[in-house]
C-alpha cells in the first residue's frame, strides 16, 4: 500500500508533518513492507488544496532548477567562488559570484555539449591560484586557464580537458589529463602559458594533490600513493624512462616457469620449463607432453615463444607440466601467484596447487567459460570472464582472504581458510594424485611467478609492468625514475589531501560498506603505519581544515550533517542541514566549506556555504530560478511490486503535503527514472504539484523495455484500489522508444487512462482499432524544437480530433532530443501540471 510504503519515510520527518505520517499509517494498502529509503523532505500539512496559482508555481520552481557541474571553487580570500551550471537557454556557463554580495558574472558559455543531442557539457570549474588572480577551468572540453579580470577571456592551455588539477605557485600548476597523464602548466615570463607532459601511467591517476612545495601524490588502484618530485627533468625524460626492462621483485619468488625461455622448433614437443628462481624446481612432463610454440606461429605472444597444452579427447588425458617438488608454501601460509595465459573456446586452462581432496586444499586459477580462483572449495570464487584472449591473471592471499586481479584490475575478493597440502605446482592437465578430480585442460601458457608471500600493492604493480611490458608491448615509468609509490595497507582508498603545514596526509575510505578517514605521516617512517581518526557509514568529503583540523560530511538523503574534528578525530563541532550534500570544496584557509545541496526541503539543489568555525549556512546560489515556498522536496522510496517479486522494483514519488482524505492523481511509467531524456527533476515536479508518481524501473535504458506494457499494468493493478489514489484521474507518461510500447498499451486499452504524456516520442497512439465503447485519453506531447517534428504534430493533431481524441503538444525551442535549457524545462512542467490537473 501507499501510505504504510511511505510509513517509513513520514514518520522520520520533522515539524507538524509527523502527526499526518501517523494518521495515514491507519490505512490498509496494498505495497510489500521493507521499502528502502532514497530520500526524505519535511512533510507539512496546507489547511486548504493548493489552487492552480499555487500549483503552477510549484511546477515553475521545479522545472527552472539550476543543474550544477561538479564543485564550485572558492578562492583563497574568501571573496570570490566559480561554479558551472546550465543556463536558462539551451547551454551551460561557467560562472564568478561574489559570495557577499552574491553578483554573478559569466565567464564562458557552451552552446553546444557533446554526444548525439549534445546534452553532455564538459565543464569544470576548478582550483584558484595561490595569489587569486587566476583559476583552472574546462571549457568545451579543453583544459584553460580564467581570470578573476573581467576585461581578459579565459585562455587555452590544453585542448583537451582535465580531471585534476593543483597549483604549485601562483604560475605553475600540475594536471591529469586523459585520466593516465601527469601534465605540468607554466606561465612563462612573457606571460603565456605553456604545458608539458611529465609521465603517462597504464592506471587512472585519482585525487590529485599537492605534496610538498615542488611534488605531488594522487592515488591508483585504491591501494598505492603515488608520489612525483615535478623538479626531476622535462617531459623528454618520460621517453627515456619508458622501458620494456622491468625486472619483478624477487624476495619470495618460489617458482619462475618462462616459456620464451625455450630455444625450440614449432610444435616441437615440451619436456619441461627451467625454473628461473634460486630453488632451481624446474617443471617436467606429466603424462603427455605439450607442443612449443614457435616465435613465428600463430601461438606466439608478442614475437615470443609459447607452450601450447591439448585436450586429447577427455579430462582424464592431456598434456601437462609438473614441478619436480612442491614449492613449500602449505597449510594457510600466504602467498602470491600471476600467471599469463589464454584458453581454447570450451575448454579450460589450469595451473594448480594441491589437490581437491579436502575443503580448502586446492590453491589454483582455472579458466573457461568463467575464470576460477581459489577459495574455500576450488571454484568458490569466480569472476564472469569468457574471453579467450591473453591476459595476465594474478591471485593474492594473504593468509585470510584471496583478492583476484585480471590485468592488473582487481576483480573478486573472498575469505576462507586454506589448508593446502602441495604436490607439486601443475600446468595444463591436473593429475588425480589424493584426489578425484583429474582433468585436462587446452590452452596456452606464457609465463608463471609464485611468491611465499603476500606482495604489496607496490610490488604486484611490479610483477605487472614486467609481464605487461614483456608480453603485451605495454611501456611504463621504471620505478624510481619519474615516480615512487608506497602502499601503506590501506585498501580501498578514495581520496588523498595533503596538509602543507605538516606534511600529513588524509586519506579517505570505503571498504565494504563503510566509510572512514585515515591520517599518514610520510615523513615517520615506512612503519609508522596510518590512524584512523573517522568511520561511519555515509562518510564522504573528507578535507583539511586549518591546522590541526578536517572537516567531512555524514548521514545520507535527508539527514547530511558538517563535522569538524580534530587531528585525533574528536569532533569540534557538528552541523545539520537538514538536506542533503553533494559535490563539496573546502577553502583553503580551511575556515569555510562550499556544497552543492539543499538545507532543509528544498527541491533541488543550489549552492550553500558554511563556516565551519560558527557552524552558520548561507545560500549562494538558489535552486532554482523560480522560488516559490510551497516547492519542497519529494519524498521517494522503493519497493517490491507483487506478485513478479523480487524482479520487478518501483520507485514512488509521493506529494510533499497531503490532506486526510484525499485522493491524488497517478501517473506510471517504466523507465529509467535517472536517464536525462526526462532529466531527474521531471518526476519530482509532478509529485510537488500533488500528484502520485509511480515508476518500475529498468537499470539499463534498453534492457526489458519489450516489458513496457506488462510491467505497466501491474503497477496499475497493484495501485489502483489504495484509497488515496484517484481511479479517475490516471495518467502514463513515457519516452523516446518508450513511446512505441505506450502507444501499443492504449491503442489496446484506453479505457483507463486519463491521459498519455509523450516526451520526445517515436510513435504515437492510433485509436482508429481501439474499442469504441471505451473512452479514448487526452494526449499531451512534449517535443524539442531541434527536431523538427512539429508538422508531424499539427498533422496528428488534426487527425486525431474526429476520433474524439484531444492533442496537445509543447515545443521546446532550441532544444534537441534531450532537455538541458531551464526555460525549455519550466514550460514542459507547467505544461504537464495543467495536462494533470485540466487547468
Amino acid at each position: 500500500m501507499i501510505e504504510k510504503w511511505l510509513k517509513t519515510v513520514r514518520t522520520k520527518a520533522a515539524g507538524p508533518g509527523a502527526a499526518a505520517a501517523r494518521m495515514w499509517a491507519r490505512s490498509p494498502g496494498l505495497w510489500t513492507a521493507g521499502a528502502a529509503i532514497l530520500g526524505v523532505g519535511l512533510l507539512w500539512v496546507r489547511a486548504h488544496p493548493p489552487g492552480a496559482g499555487h500549483r503552477r508555481e510549484i511546477a515553475a520552481a521545479y522545472g527552472a532548477a539550476n543543474t550544477f557541474y561538479g564543485a564550485p571553487q572558492l578562492n583563497h580570500a574568501g571573496s570570490q567562488f566559480t561554479y558551472v551550471a546550465t543556463t536558462d537557454a539551451r547551454g551551460c556557463a561557467l560562472y564568478l559570484c561574489d559570495p557577499h554580495t552574491q553578483l554573478t558574472r559569466q565567464i564562458a558559455f557552451q552552446e553546444d555539449g557533446l554526444g548525439a543531442w549534445r546534452d553532455d557539457y564538459e565543464m569544470r570549474a576548478g582550483p584558484w591560484a595561490p595569489d587569486d588572480r587566476c583559476f583552472v577551468c574546462c571549457v568545451s572540453n579543453r583544459l584553460m586557464v580564467g581570470s578573476a579580470d573581467p576585461s581578459q577571456d579565459p585562455a587555452v592551455i590544453d585542448p583537451k580537458p582535465f580531471s585534476e588539477a593543483v597549483w604549485l605557485t601562483s604560475a605553475e600548476f600540475a594536471y591529469v589529463s586523459e585520466g593516465t597523464n601527469l601534465c605540468l602548466a607554466q606561465k612563462g615570463e612573457a606571460g603565456a602559458w605553456e604545458h608539458k607532459l611529465f609521465l603517462s601511467r597504464k592506471d587512472p591517476l585519482v585525487s590529485l594533490t599537492t605534496a610538498g612545495s615542488n611534488a605531488v601524490a594522487w592515488l591508483e588502484h585504491g591501494e598505492v600513493i603515488w608520489r612525483a618530485d615535478l623538479s626531476a627533468g622535462p617531459a623528454t625524460e618520460t621517453v627515456a624512462a619508458a622501458t620494456n626492462q622491468v625486472a619483478p621483485p624477487t624476495a619470495g619468488l618460489r617458482l619462475w616457469l618462462d616459456a620464451s625461455r625455450l630455444r625450440q622448433p614449432d610444435r616441437a614437443v615440451v619436456m619441461g620449463l627451467p625454473d628461473l628462481s634460486d630453488r632451481r624446481n624446474d617443471a617436467v612432463l606429466n603424462g603427455t607432453p605439450p607442443v612449443f610454440n614457435g616465435t613465428n606461429s600463430l601461438g606466439a605472444l608478442a614475437g615470443q615463444g609459447t607452450v601450447h597444452f591439448a585436450w586429447l579427447g577427455s579430462a582424464t588425458n592431456g598434456t601437462g607440466l609438473k614441478t619436480r617438488a612442491s614449492l613449500g608454501i602449505t597449510g594457510a601460509a600466504p602467498r602470491s601467484m600471476f600467471v599469463v595465459m589464454r584458453h581454447t573456446a570450451d575448454r579450460p586452462m589450469m595451473v594448480s596447487l594441491g589437490d581437491t581432496s579436502a575443503h580448502g586444499a586446492l590453491f589454483a586459477v582455472e579458466w573457461s567459460e568463467r575464470l576460477f580462483l581459489p577459495t574455500g572449495w576450488w571454484a568458490d570464487n569466480y569472476i564472469d570472464l569468457a574471453s579467450t584472449n591473453w591476459n595476465v591473471l594474478e591471485v593474492v592471499y594473504d593468509g585470510v582472504s584471496q583478492k583476484g586481479y585480471v590485468n592488473g584490475v582487481r576483480r573478486g575478493v573472498a575469505s576462507a581458510t586454506l589448508n593446502t597440502v602441495e604436490r607439486g605446482v601443475e600446468i595444463g592437465f591436473r593429475d588425480a594424485t589424493g584426489g578425484n578430480d583429474a582433468k585436462a585442460a587446452e590452452g596456452d601458457f606464457a609465463e608463471l611467478l609464485i611468491y611465499d608471500r603476500a606482495l604489496d600493492a607496490v610490488e604486484r604493480e611490479q610483477v605487472e609492468d614486467y609481464l605487461g611490458a614483456k608480453w603485451f608491448g605495454q611501456k611504463t615509468v621504471a620505478p624510481q625514475s619519474l615516480a615512487a609509490g608506497s602502499d601503506p595497507g590501506i585498501e580501498g582508498m578514495t581520496g588523498l589531501v595533503y596538509a602543507p603545514a605538516t606534511g600529513e596526509l588524509l586519506i579517505s575510505r570505503t571498504d565494504n560498506g563503510r566509510d572512514s578517514v585515515w591520517r599518514l605521516d610520510p615523513a615517520a617512517g615506512p612503519n609508522a603505519g596510518a590512524t584512523q581518526v573517522a568511520e561511519g557509514a555515509a562518510l564522504r568529503g573528507a578535507q583539511w581544515a586549518g591546522p590541526g583540523r578536517f572537516a567531512y560530511v555524514t548521514g545520507g538523503a535527508g539527514r547530511s550533517q558538517i563535522v569538524v574534528a580534530d587531528g585525533r578525530g574528536a569532533e569540534l563541532s557538528r552541523r545539520a542541514t537538514g538536506g542533503t550534500i553533494r559535490s563539496l570544496s573546502v577553502a583553503p584557509a580551511g575556515d569555510r566549506m562550499l556544497f552543492v545541496g539543499s538545507v532543509s526541503n528544498e527541491p533541488a539543489d543550489g549552492i550553500w556555504q558554511c563556516n565551519l568555525k560558527t557552524g552558520a549556512l548561507q545560500n549562494l546560489v538558489a535552486c532554482s530560478g523560480r522560488p516559490c515556498p510551497d516547492a519542497m522536496a519529494v519524498p521517494v522510496v522503493r519497493g517490491y511490486v507483487r506478485p513478479n517479486w523480487p524482479q520487478l522494483t518501483c520507485v514512488l514519488y509521493a506529494p510533499p503535503k497531503v490532506e486526510r482524505g484525499r485522493q491524488y492523481p497517478l501517473v506510471i511509467s517504466d523507465t529509467v527514472v535517472v536517464d536525462a531524456i526526462h532529466g531527474p527533476m521531471f518526476q519530482s515536479a509532478m509529485a510537488g504539484t500533488g500528484a502520485y508518481v509511480a515508476i518500475t524501473e529498468r537499470i539499463y535504458w534498453p534492457t526489458g523495455i519489450e516489458q513496457w506494457a506488462t510491467n505497466v499494468i501491474n503497477l496499475y493493478e497493484n495501485l489502483i484500489r489504495d484509497p488515496t489514489v484517484d481511479r479517475r484521474r490516471v495518467y502514463l507518461f513515457a519516452a523516446s522508444a518508450e513511446t512505441k510500447y505506450m502507444s501499443e498499451l492504449v491503442e489496446k486499452t484506453p479505457g483507463p487512462w486519463r491521459g498519455v504524456i509523450l516526451l520526445n516520442p517515436t510513435q504515437l497512439p492510433d485509436f482508429s482499432k481501439a474499442p469504441r465503447d471505451q473512452p479514448r485519453p487526452k494526449i499531451l506531447i512534449v517535443a524539442g524544437g531541434q527536431e523538427a517534428e512539429e508538422p508531424r504534430f499539427q498533422k496528428y493533431q488534426r487527425d486525431a480530433l474526429p476520433a474524439g481524441v484531444l492533442v496537445e503538444y509543447v515545443i521546446g525551442a532550441g532544444e534537441t532530443h534531450r532537455y538541458v535549457g531551464k526555460t525549455a524545462k519550466r514550460e514542459r512542467a507547467e505544461a504537464v501540471e495543467r495536462f494533470i490537473f485540466e487547468e
